[in-house]
């Protein structure tokens, strides 16, 4: 075996194992991503969770803020009469 012929087989042992090493890395991203993208969807569904539970105690929230508004004004106009008819 000449020198050429060595330096050959060793190019191309070295491009196997690189070649061996590309694939299991690509094998690696691969399985990376998939568990990424279910792992997104999951948050995704636990997010719309969360977003609507808070849009609802938001809407309660608003409706009870109303409520509380409404019986401040009676209040005040309640407080205003007996003020009126004090004064006369």
């Amino acid at each position: 075996m000449d020198k050429g012929e060595y330096g050959n087989k060793e190019n191309e042992e070295q491009d196997r194992e690189f070649q061996k090493n590309l694939r299991e890395r690509i094998k690696i991203v691969e399985e990376n991503e998939a568990r990424l993208i279910a792992e997104n969807e999951e948050l995704k569904k636990e997010l719309a969770k969360y977003k609507k539970q808070f849009e609802e105690g938001l809407g309660k929230a608003e409706k009870k803020k109303e409520y509380l508004k409404d019986l401040v004004n009676k209040e005040e106009e309640r407080v205003q009469d007996v003020i009126k008819k004090e004064v006369q």
